[in-house]
């Protein structure tokens, strides 16, 4: 005869009576198990199984719910942490020795930093012994934030995307730095050379490193050199190279080319930068 015959079935589907109390108390201001820890005794049976939530939390035995409820307390202890349950599913079977309880519960943490939500899913069996129900086996989940996607095949494409773009942007990054560091190792080598005349004559090759170097970076040129313009002459004087070599030292006027004329008036301004874009056509 089962323990309830006597009452008729108006338990049948009912909250085992402890199992009542202790869901209530879980639910007070703190994770699930946490308040239950001096009532583990009396709710949970020693050779009680459970899974929690993350990846190492495969509970075998009493000991080892304790030691997560110690670490739930510690991790918790700096936390103002608050939980709410929906029942979705409650059965019991028809000996009315077992029951199986599923809620939803939903745990907000507020923290120095921040406040924080999630959602857990939690599947409870519980077995009639000794008089009392004892929780011989639990399984706590946290959802996907997906739907309808039951192998989480368009969750993986997602981190999969996101993880391209990741290395991507990863790359560029590199890309870019390794390009600064050209750029920079290119200046240098033309300082260098700069910074080691003793006569204008070397201005020559000078020109010659600063063509070799632009041409490096990838610079599609037909020549570049230095220029020097003086303010008591109409003519600038150029000193040339190109991918055949070095070419002697000309001058060029400034009163008559417009763009000498707007390189040297740049000049005159002290601009950093001058440009000029012409198309030469064949």
């Amino acid at each position: 005869m089962s323990r309830h015959k006597q009452q008729g079935d108006r338990l049948r589907f009912s909250p085992p009576p402890d199992f009542g109390n202790f869901n209530e108390e879980t639910g007070k201001g703190d994770t699930p198990l946490v308040n239950a820890a001096t009532k583990m005794k009396k709710v949970f049976p020693l050779d009680v199984m459970g899974y929690g939530t993350t990846i190492d939390e495969k509970i075998f035995g009493l000991a080892g719910l304790q030691k997560l409820t110690m670490l739930q307390k510690e991790q918790s202890k700096d936390m103002k942490i608050h939980t709410s349950s929906r029942p979705v599913h409650r059965k019991i079977t028809d000996d009315e020795n077992v029951a199986i309880y599923v809620d939803e519960i939903t745990i907000s943490m507020e923290m120095t930093d921040g406040k924080s939500e999630f959602n857990v899913r939690v599947s409870t069996i519980l077995e009639f012994q000794d008089g009392k129900w004892k929780v011989i086996h639990w399984h706590g989940s946290k959802p996907v934030e997906s739907e309808s996607d039951t192998w989480h095949k368009e969750e993986w494409k997602q981190k999969n995307e996101e993880l391209e773009k990741l290395v991507e942007e990863k790359t560029t990054d590199l890309l870019n730095k390794n390009r600064e560091l050209e750029i920079e190792a290119a200046l240098e080598r033309v300082r260098s050379r700069s910074m080691a005349m003793h006569k204008s004559s070397e201005l020559l090759e000078v020109a010659n490193v600063l063509f070799q170097q632009l041409r490096s970076l990838g610079g599609n040129l037909w020549a570049s050199g230095i220029v020097i313009c003086k303010t008591d002459s109409d003519d600038d004087e150029v000193w040339f190279a190109n991918e055949k070599g070095v070419l002697p030292p000309i001058a060029v006027p400034h009163t008559e080319d417009p763009v000498h004329k707007e390189m040297y008036d740049g000049w005159k301004k002290k601009m950093d930068l001058f440009s000029e874009l012409r198309m030469i056509r064949n």
